[in-house]
C-alpha cells in the first residue's frame, strides 16, 4: 500500500470514529499531599476505613495513626468550622484531641491530629510538629449513627470531605497546649 493509500484509510477510520460515542471518563478527585487517591466505599469517601487510619489500602491492612511524642507535647486541640444548611448557621467549635462536641444532630469526636500528616505501607504520622499538612481525624454521628469515620485536612479541604446533607465540617484551626 502507498502512503497515499494509507493516509486514506487513516481518514476513513477517524472520520468513523467522529460518530461514535465517547464514555466520559470522571474528573479527578483531589488528593491531599502524601496521600491516596480516594477507596471505594466507605463512608464520607475514606474507603477501607480499617482501624484508625482510615485512608484506603489494602484491604485488611489498616494502617497504623501514629502520634509522636513532639506533637503530643505540643497540640491541645482543633478549631472546626461547622454550617449547618438548614438554618443557614456558621459556628467555630473547638475540640480537644481524644473529645467529642454536640453540634445540632452531630457528635463530633476528634480522634487525632497530626500537624505535618505523611503516610507509609503501614502508618500515619506526623513529619514534624510544625502545621506544614495539617489533619485532624474525626468520628461524626448523626443522631447515634456514624455518617463520617476520616480525615480532614486543612490546606484541602475539598480533599476527602466531610459530606452530609445538612452539615459541613471543615477543619479550620489549631489549638496549642
Amino acid at each position: 500500500m502507498n502512503v497515499r493509500g494509507l493516509v486514506l484509510v487513516s481518514l476513513v477510520v477517524a472520520v468513523a470514529g467522529l460518530g461514535c460515542s465517547k464514555k466520559e471518563e470522571p474528573a479527578p478527585q483531589p488528593v491531599a499531599p502524601s496521600a491516596p487517591a480516594q477507596g471505594a466505599g466507605g463512608m464520607g469517601g475514606m474507603g477501607g476505613m480499617g482501624g484508625m487510619g482510615g485512608m484506603g489500602g489494602t484491604p485488611g491492612t489498616p494502617r497504623q495513626v501514629v502520634v509522636p511524642d513532639a506533637v503530643k507535647s505540643v497540640w491541645k486541640g482543633v478549631v472546626l468550622n461547622v454550617a449547618d444548611r438548614t438554618g443557614n448557621t456558621t459556628q467555630d467549635i473547638t475540640v480537644d484531641i481524644g473529645s467529642a462536641a454536640k453540634v445540632g444532630d452531630l457528635e463530633i469526636t476528634v480522634e487525632a491530629f497530626l500537624p505535618s500528616f505523611t503516610m507509609s505501607e503501614g502508618n500515619i504520622t506526623s513529619r514534624s510538629a510544625d502545621t506544614e499538612n495539617p489533619a485532624a481525624r474525626l468520628v461524626v454521628k448523626d443522631k447515634g449513627a456514624e455518617v463520617f469515620a476520616g480525615w480532614l485536612f486543612s490546606m484541602y479541604p475539598d480533599a476527602h470531605p466531610f459530606q452530609h446533607d445538612r452539615y459541613s465540617v471543615v477543619l479550620k484551626d489549631f489549638v496549642k497546649k
